[in-house]
């Protein structure tokens, strides 16, 4: 008789996770609804429609984003980043989790004269 593996395993799909970092003073996250809303700095919130294949979940200062889709996930997320990118000077934005790695080097600033 040969061996049968369960079918949890046979039917299991790979689930992406993704982790969005806010960096900087007075970011926020919430959800409401079915809306992601982020102020990022701009003088009003803004507003996200959540695809219903994906799942989000806020913390503090993280958002974490589960979905069995990569390609949505990446398009959604490509969507959000858009809207403040990482700074270079002073590294303050939306920074996904594998750039804090050292992906996102600060650049230096003008060194101030001595006189």
């Amino acid at each position: 008789m040969p061996l049968v593996a369960p079918k949890t395993i046979t039917n299991s799909r790979p689930i992406f996770f993704y982790r969005l970092s806010i960096i900087g003073l007075g970011f926020k996250s919430f959800i409401r609804k079915k809306y992601l809303w982020i102020y990022l700095g701009s003088s009003h919130l803004m507003k996200f429609a959540k695809p219903r294949r994906i799942r989000i979940r806020c913390c503090k200062r993280k958002i974490l984003f589960f979905c069995y889709d990569k390609q949505l996930l990446h398009t959604f997320l490509a969507k959000i980043k858009g809207y403040r990118p990482p700074s270079r000077y002073k590294g303050k934005g939306l920074i996904e989790f594998k750039q804090f790695k050292g992906f996102v080097r600060e650049k230096k600033g003008k060194r101030q004269h001595q006189r």
